[in-house]
């Protein structure tokens, strides 16, 4: 037990305290009521009042023997208070009436007298310094950002290291965490000023750090493939490296959203990068398939082999290779020809040929508005007329037409073909002509195929088509049945027809998809996709990102 008491006046403005190590304190009469440190047990006591009989103060730790009583007015070092949040907090008695900080809240409060502490058990005289310094802190309430006051009273000093007031038998400096007693600095000691929680620290709050963590590693990666597919269209190059940064940033979110590196975060990281990279070498990939198909890209690799392709085709024209079968089978060989004359052109060359195949492209798309207007108003005109399929005026109105719209700018036939699609679209339903046409040529249609006793194709040779006299039988039949109809039946009979056949188109296509699984077409392509973009210069890229974000995020391994 240490305790302090007044050996006797030793002037008018001085008294001697002795301390429990023996050691006697020569202090000034003002000084009591306050603490104070004796230089050769370095402990902390009250200074009591002389007036008074003797009084025992504890040491930092501001304990008594269990039942002793206060011998002076002074009364109890310290005190308790209640946080909101209901936190007990330990606190110099100095302190009532100052604001602190509650350590499991963070809330700002004002300190308030609640209970004395001079009848509480003593604590292990080992026990950390570091209460003792956390009293301190507590201690010294004013903002270490505002101006330092001046020293009113004895009790006070500066701090050596900033020359902010801080009290005399203080050890640390809030304004700078400089340590008195050691010399030292401690940056964590600073005092904060309370803020509102940021919108990250908030998100963590509610959904926990370590969803935080895998959201940010996964926007992380989402932001790198990102940005790794706008170098890629702007320059026509899949730049491997870039992969590794895509780690780097997968790992990074996830340590900045969990605070903590473990052996899950470092898994969830590593899973998101990877994932990451094959996203975005999707997208490069897909983009590099366009701009080959389409030729709409500036690179000059990508428009060498935007006109190998197109040279490719030319070749398997000119050996009369028609069948589809046969020009996949011959592909290669064709291309490996195309590639050996395009290598040895400039570029100068190859953009040229390049622009040749685009212009050819562009005026084979306006053709076919051309000739897509020139057959609808041509096939209106002859079913008004009552042709046959085979009849001659037949092609002769399509060449009339096609001519006409052949005259036109371009502006003139888009507005054209933005005409007939909004007409398709659900004006033809109201057009009785149209409905009666549609209606006539249906029946003729299913009435040529019961006596072929097959479905008509018209690109088929072997089917013969009907004589003018069984055309004109036909015709007469297919109107005597169709007039005998009302407006509405009209239209309710042929959107059921065209039900039919959009069905069985739809058929036909699931049925050509069902071959090119069969053979194999989506696992040629995802060949493709792993040849192209997983050569083994991508796979080291891929293999350090991937390590680098499990690194980042989990430490190095740790469990």
């Amino acid at each position: 037990m240490l305790r302090a008491r007044v050996m006797g006046d030793t002037g008018a403005d001085r008294i001697t305290v002795r301390c429990s190590c023996g050691a006697k304190l020569g202090l000034r009469i003002t000084a009591a009521g306050h603490q104070a440190r004796c230089p050769k047990c370095q402990r902390s006591f009250v200074v009591p009042s002389p007036e008074g009989s003797p009084s025992s103060a504890g040491a930092t730790s501001g304990k008594r023997v269990a039942g002793s009583q206060p011998d002076a007015p002074a009364g109890s070092d310290h005190t308790t208070t209640r946080c909101s949040c209901g936190k007990e907090l330990r606190v110099p008695a100095s302190s009532v009436g100052r604001k602190a900080r509650c350590p499991a809240c963070g809330n700002v409060l004002v300190i308030t007298a609640q209970q004395s502490l001079a009848s509480q058990t003593e604590e292990p005289a080992g026990l950390d310094d570091r209460r003792s310094l956390l009293d301190e802190l507590a201690a010294q309430v004013t903002s270490p950002n505002a101006a330092s006051p001046a020293l009113t009273h004895p009790s006070q000093k500066l701090c050596p290291h900033c020359g902010w007031s801080m009290p005399a038998d203080a050890r640390l400096c809030v304004a700078c965490g400089y340590d008195t007693k050691t010399g030292r600095v401690h940056k964590a000691t600073e005092v904060r000023t309370a803020r509102e929680p940021g919108a990250v620290r908030m998100l963590a709050m509610a959904a926990g750090p370590f969803v935080l963590g895998g959201v940010l590693s996964g926007l992380g990666a989402l932001v790198g493939g990102a940005v790794w597919f706008g170098i890629a269209m702007a320059t026509g190059y899949e730049i491997g490296w870039i992969a590794w940064g895509i780690g780097g940033l997968a790992g990074l979110g996830m340590y900045l959203g969990y605070r903590t590196q473990d052996f899950r975060a470092g898994v969830v990281a590593a899973g998101t990068s990877a994932l990451g990279i094959v996203a975005a070498k999707a997208m490069i990939f897909a983009f590099l398939v366009y701009a080959i198909v389409t030729g709409n890209t500036n690179s000059i690799d990508l428009q060498r082999e935007y006109v190998k392709a197109h040279m490719t085709d030319e070749i398997l024209d000119d050996r009369e290779v028609w069948s589809e079968s046969q020009r996949e089978a011959q592909w290669d060989s064709a291309y490996a020809e195309a590639d050996g004359r395009v290598s040895k052109w400039s570029d100068d060359q190859v953009r040229r040929k390049w622009q040749e195949y685009r212009d050819a492209g562009e005026a084979a798309d306006a053709a076919g508005g051309r000739y897509r207007l020139a057959a609808h108003h041509a096939g209106r005109e002859a079913c008004r007329m009552g042709l046959s399929y085979a009849d001659e005026r037949r092609e002769r109105l399509h060449e009339e037409h096609y001519r006409k719209y052949e005259a036109m700018s371009q502006e003139e036939l888009d507005e054209a073909i933005a005409q007939l699609e909004a007409w398709e679209a659900g004006g033809k339903w109201s057009d009785q002509d149209y409905v009666r046409d549609y209606l006539i040529y249906s029946y003729i249609d299913q009435a040529l195929e019961e006596v072929d006793g097959t479905d008509r194709q018209e690109d088929e040779p072997e089917v013969e088509e009907p004589t003018p006299e069984q055309w004109k039988q036909l015709y007469q039949g297919a109107v005597a049945r169709v007039d005998n109809m009302s407006p509405q039946e009209r239209v309710r009979e042929a959107q059921s027809i065209e039900a039919e056949l959009e069905q069985e188109v739809r058929n036909f296509e699931a049925q050509l998809a069902e071959e090119a699984d069969s053979e194999g077409v989506g696992g040629a392509v995802l060949a493709l996709f792993t040849r192209t973009m997983f050569e083994w210069t991508d796979m080291i890229f891929f293999l350090l990102a991937v390590v680098s974000a499990y690194r980042i995020a989990s430490g190095g391994g740790r469990r």
